[in-house]
This record gives C-alpha cells, sequence and structure tokens, in this order.
C-alpha cells in the first residue's frame, strides 16, 4: 500500500508542471484509495500545526482553535469542491482521485511554507492563497485538458472562495470576540 501511495503522489506531482514531450500522465495510477489518505494526512499536519501553534495552552484556546479548524476546513473545501466538479462536469471523473491527491500535496506544501515563513515574521496567506488558485489553474489545464480562460475561472474560483471562506471568522464567536476588542 505504501509503494503505490508513492508511486500516486509522485504521478499527481507530475501535474505541477508538465514539460513539453513529457510521458502523459497515468491517471489509473491514483484511485480513491490512494487520494483519501493524502487529504487525511493533510488534515493530520494541519491540526498539529494548530495544536503547536498554542503550546501548552491547548485548553484555554480550545474554543479559538475550533473556530479556526472550521474556518481551515471551509478553506480547504474549496479547491477540493473545484477540482472534483470540474472533473464530473467534464465528463472525467477517472481524473478526480489525480486532481484530490494533486490539491493534497498542494495544500500541504503550502502550509510548510507558510509555517516557515512565520517564523520569519512574514504573513503570508493571501500571497500563498494566490499560490493555491495558481496551481489549480495550471491541474485543471493539465490534467482535465481545459482551456486558458477556463483555468482562470477554476484559479479564480478557488481565490474568491478560499477569501470567503476566511470571511467565516467574522460571523463565528471568537471572530465577534477578536472584533469587539479591536
Amino acid at each position: 500500500m505504501a509503494s503505490r501511495f508513492v508511486t500516486a503522489a509522485a504521478e499527481s506531482y507530475r501535474a505541477f508542471g508538465m514539460r513539453k514531450g513529457a510521458r502523459p500522465l497515468d491517471y489509473s495510477l491514483v484511485g480513491w484509495n490512494e487520494a483519501v489518505p493524502a487529504v487525511a494526512l493533510l488534515l493530520v499536519a494541519q491540526a498539529v500545526m494548530l495544536a503547536g501553534s498554542v503550546g501548552n495552552m491547548l485548553l484555554e484556546a480550545l474554543p479559538f482553535l475550533i473556530d479556526i479548524g472550521f474556518v481551515t476546513l471551509v478553506a480547504f473545501a474549496v479547491p477540493f469542491a473545484v477540482v472534483i466538479g470540474w472533473a464530473y462536469m467534464t465528463r472525467q471523473p477517472e481524473r478526480a482521485p489525480l486532481l484530490v491527491m494533486f490539491v493534497s500535496i498542494l495544500l500541504l506544501v503550502v502550509q510548510v511554507m507558510s509555517l516557515l515563513l512565520s517564523y520569519f515574521g512574514m504573513q503570508t496567506s493571501t500571497a500563498l492563497v494566490a499560490v493555491t488558485a495558481v496551481f489549480v489553474g495550471m491541474a485543471i489545464r493539465t490534467v482535465l485538458g481545459a482551456s486558458i480562460p477556463m483555468a482562470i475561472l477554476a484559479g479564480v474560483l478557488v481565490g474568491v472562495g478560499t477569501v470567503a471562506a476566511g470571511l467565516l471568522m467574522l460571523i463565528l464567536p471568537t471572530g465577534q470576540a477578536m472584533m469587539a476588542g479591536a
């Protein structure tokens, strides 16, 4: 199983940027049995990063972590919904697992980059939303053969949807308390 997962991850990684003359993607290497563990790995990594950010104040920060976790899950769901929806709209559902694995790897890389850059005091959330949108658009174009305007539309959907998910924080209790304190 681990060998198959690594092979599937390598194949979905190739969707990050296909070179001219490269062998075509083999969609049969990535099924739901490989894509779902990739999503689980992403969620575990995000939970560890959230829990690690509050250190020993975990119980005191629990309401805040629940709200942030909810917003993060909604924001993570946006690119998955776009790529799965696009695969089914274009009548290519057999390519959806490869796209899901691609998005899982992409979001994991983006989260690690965000964590590393935060140690240097850099706020990168908007830039990383843009990076995610661009790479999802590229994947839609590479894997599903979408036109450039359709790939741009997919990227815009991801960007706008992710920012809208972030705005959910304003209606949650923690966000209301932060706004009242400001």
